[in-house]
């Protein structure tokens, strides 16, 4: 599994997928997310938009089978090439499998490759249970895997996450060795290290988050002292960066493998 291999979605697309993938009958249903991909080293798709497979138009629905319209994919492709987006072929499982099956194994190595065919890039699937959760996976233009290690769900004051692994199906309770198990999976960062920030990333980087970026460009004055948490006269007078200072004392208690950056 690539650690660093993520799908996010609005809270607000994702009730539309959901909506549309399980309409009550109990049937497979289908859709495809049109995604672009965050720059940099990490794989990150961002769902841009959501293009629903009508039910009437596919040729077979059953509560373990589906057969795709092919135009529906063919619009997709348009699409996607004019942004040089990424697709995620999606589709519901009705009995709750969180998990691809045999069938849609073999159902991908006969449509992914026509993607890369007409698109290049990275392209991938992905399933949805009856409760919401999603589980995806990436193709390699060899098509060998690549296991998306969470789908995160982004609304307006909160955001779930669906891990592949299932370990944190259930939101831990705050606080306990579970909860601090699922943060250090987990990245933050916190713009502006002063009076605010700095009480802000302390928290983070004591409740056990995996990495907290801090970004902040200015170095510490004798005036900053009363309000920067953990710094120091001496860090002061040496006028020494706000990031460095910060990150070092939080070596202090996290040790040599502290995650501020």
């Amino acid at each position: 599994m690539n650690p660093s291999t993520n799908l996010t979605i609005t809270n607000a697309d994702h009730r539309k997928l959901r909506d549309h993938l399980f309409p009550g009958d109990g049937l497979e249903a289908a859709a495809i997310l049109l995604c672009a991909r965050t720059p940099g080293p990490r794989v990150r798709l961002l769902v841009k938009q959501v293009l629903l497979v009508l039910h009437s138009a596919c040729k077979e629905r059953r509560s373990d089978y589906l057969v795709w319209p092919g135009s529906t994919i063919e619009e997709a492709i348009d699409l996607a090439e004019a942004e040089g987006l990424s697709l995620v072929l999606t589709h519901s499982h009705p009995g709750g499998l969180f998990g691809f099956s045999r069938h849609d194994d073999r159902s991908d190595l006969l449509t992914v490759p026509s993607l890369f065919q007409a698109l290049g890039g990275l392209h991938g699937t992905a399933i949805m249970t009856p409760d919401g959760a999603m589980l995806a996976r990436l193709y390699r233009q060899d098509l060998s895997p690549i296991s998306v290690e969470s789908v995160t769900v982004a609304g307006d004051d909160l955001t779930s996450r669906h891990w592949a692994d299932r370990k944190f199906s259930l939101r831990p309770t705050a606080f306990t060795s579970e909860a601090t198990q699922e943060l250090g999976r987990l990245s933050a960062c916190v713009i502006g290290v002063s009076g605010t920030g700095s009480l802000v990333a302390e928290q983070l980087a004591r409740l056990g988050f995996g990495q907290v970026i801090l970004i902040d460009f200015d170095k510490i004055e004798p005036r900053n002292l009363n309000r920067i948490v953990n710094s120091t006269l001496a860090d002061a007078e040496a006028q020494r960066s706000k990031v460095v200072a910060f990150a070092e004392a939080v070596t202090s208690y996290r040790g040599k493998g502290s995650p501020c950056r």
